[in-house]
């Protein structure tokens, strides 16, 4: 885990926040086995910056804004490591299945066939 004390300090300058945030998502890119992505959210948005983990998402009404603050403190008290199988079973995701082998081939001569076929009636 990332320690708190090694991250850049909140800034009132946007731009050395935004810098830091940079190099803590340099970081990351560099060393993917250490866990930057729980640092990086909460340093974006305690200084209002969007970072490759965050967005920000226009709400309507009240009741989105409380339900999107909700999910957000879901998120940040998670564990992602643990977390993510539970996730998919409770919102009931389906992966897709990717095609076999076998119906890409088919499909690929096919298409040759046909490319083959009208390239012959064209010459004759």
């Amino acid at each position: 885990q990332y320690c708190e004390k090694e991250l850049p300090e909140i800034s009132t300058n946007q731009y050395m926040s935004a810098v830091g945030l940079f190099a803590l998502g340099e970081n990351d890119f560099f060393h993917p086995e250490e866990d930057h992505w729980l640092p990086i959210v909460k340093r974006s948005l305690q200084n209002g910056i969007v970072s490759k983990f965050t967005s920000y998402i226009t709400v309507e009404t009240e009741a989105q804004e409380k339900m999107l603050l909700h999910k957000q403190q879901q998120v940040l008290q998670a564990n992602k490591n643990l977390d993510l199988g539970e996730q998919l079973e409770e919102e009931n995701i389906q992966e897709m299945s990717e095609p076999s082998i076998l119906v890409v081939l088919v499909l690929i001569m096919g298409i040759w066939f046909v490319y083959r076929k009208r390239k012959n009636i064209d010459i004759a």
